[in-house]
């Protein structure tokens, strides 16, 4: 059944290309990023599928935004931090502050793989700062959670249990906010 999904959605993708250039690159996003926390291989496939030379900079911004996540998802090694610094130089003129917190967050997430220690603990701040100032909890909460893992890589716990205590009191004002949405 999942087989059949991903072929169908690179069927889809196939036909999509022949529409005017543009819609399809940003049908090909959405449906990625909508895909990412759920079924993150048909999201894998349908960012292979894309083509990159059809790509305005708001796009190209995205799209290695999405592959970035989707390496860091998968738990895949960064070895480059060449698309991430893309996004972020896109996002830090052009975006919200999600898309900046999500670009920031993703490049300490590369940056850490690199060992650019400093670099790294200075982006994932700006992430975690950036995500308050949006209220975007769910967001912070991932943040925290991988800071802290990169705090406990360089053994300064101290730290790591202050992002774990941060973590959890976004998922706490989380929690308050759907409460007060039923």
């Amino acid at each position: 059944m999942n087989n059949l999904r991903i072929l169908l959605y690179v069927v889809v993708l196939s036909l999509a290309a022949c529409h005017p250039e543009g819609t399809n690159v940003k049908q090909g996003l959405d449906k990625a990023a909508q895909l990412m926390g759920q079924d993150p291989d048909t999201a894998s496939i349908i960012l292979e599928n894309i083509q990159i030379n059809q790509m305005n900079e708001a796009q190209l911004a995205e799209y290695n935004l999405l592959c970035t996540q989707l390496n860091e998802d998968k738990n895949i090694a960064h070895t480059s931090d060449k698309q991430i610094r893309q996004a972020v130089s896109y996002f830090d003129q052009h975006g919200n502050e999600l898309q900046k917190s999500k670009a920031y967050f993703y490049l300490a997430c590369v940056e850490s793989d690199l060992n650019q220690e400093k670099d790294a603990e200075v982006h994932f701040k700006e992430a975690i700062k950036l995500a308050a100032q949006a209220e975007e909890y769910e967001q912070m909460t991932k943040i925290c959670k991988r800071c802290s893992l990169y705090y406990q890589k360089y053994e300064n716990f101290d730290e790591a249990l202050e992002m774990e205590r941060k973590a959890y009191a976004s998922q706490l004002m989380l929690i308050d906010l759907q409460g007060a949405y039923s």
